[in-house]
């Protein structure tokens, strides 16, 4: 099994490798990891942005149609320029005297 931040990365290159949408499943084996896996990391890359849901796909087996993913623009990280960080650093070079 691969760690963690392996099985992210695995699961965005898959999906650019599909380009327009698939489904956990088609993403958990062209990534190279667990279904179980993949069901934990896919929800999570789409609430960071690097997946998203583009739409459904009724699969056999299953009753309900299941969701399609496709690659996402990932939040921009916040640069620690910011007024919040500027009063940290004070505060850590104050105390660090």
């Amino acid at each position: 099994m691969r760690p963690a931040g392996e099985v992210a990365r695995a699961i965005l290159a898959a999906a650019r490798q599909f380009g327009s949408g698939a489904t956990l499943s088609e993403l958990a084996e062209a990534a190279s990891v667990g279904k179980s896996a993949a069901r934990y990391t896919v929800p999570n890359l789409c609430r960071k942005g690097g997946l998203q849901i583009v739409g459904e796909k009724q699969v056999e087996g299953r009753n309900r149609p299941v969701a399609l993913y496709a690659p996402g623009e990932p939040e921009e990280i916040e640069s620690r320029a910011g007024h919040g960080w500027v009063d940290l650093s004070r505060c850590v070079d104050g105390w660090a005297r």
